[in-house]
């Protein structure tokens, strides 16, 4: 398959759509890369309803990661603040509902590691590095970037809101 003949607005009327960009480029390559993404993008003009579109959490077909910025021991600083927390609070746990509507949300979440279908007991949270199953667990515990709240403060105080 040759490369894409353009007018000069960028429009390909083989393939029924605008080439700007980094689709431009490879448009016009003349190697094996370039044929590949010309052949994907005569199948989709054939049949469109084969390809949807990305859900509407995604970003361009791209699945975005949060890369945890977070050192091993602001990690422990962490686990030992939230284990604190946790006693202070009286080892008190949220009920099943509420630990799946929490881990419901995380399951979508770009600050999640490993992204991707992997099981609940490796999920991570790379903001504050704990581990999500647990976190969702405890009542007092709350999503570092506000997704969800605690469901019981500790009393006493010290549970790093400010309050």
């Amino acid at each position: 398959m040759t490369k894409c003949i353009l007018r000069e607005d960028n429009w390909c009327e083989n393939h029924q759509m605008f080439h700007n960009g980094r689709l431009k480029e490879l448009s016009q390559m003349e190697n094996e890369l370039g044929e590949k993404y010309r052949n994907l993008w005569s199948k989709i003009k054939d049949s469109p309803e084969n390809f949807k579109a990305p859900p509407a959490h995604t970003k361009c077909h791209t699945i975005e990661i949060k890369i945890s910025h977070i050192t091993t021991y602001q990690k422990i600083k962490s686990f030992i603040k939230a284990w604190i927390n946790h006693v202070k609070n009286r080892f008190k746990n949220n009920e099943v509902k509420e630990q799946k509507r929490r881990l419901d949300i995380c399951k979508h979440c770009l600050y999640r590691s490993p992204p991707g279908n992997v099981p609940i007991e490796q999920w991570k949270c790379t903001e504050c590095g704990c581990w999500l199953k647990t976190k969702a667990k405890w009542a007092e515990q709350n999503c570092p970037k506000g997704y969800w709240d605690q469901t019981n403060k500790p009393s006493g105080g010290g549970c790093g809101c400010g309050h």
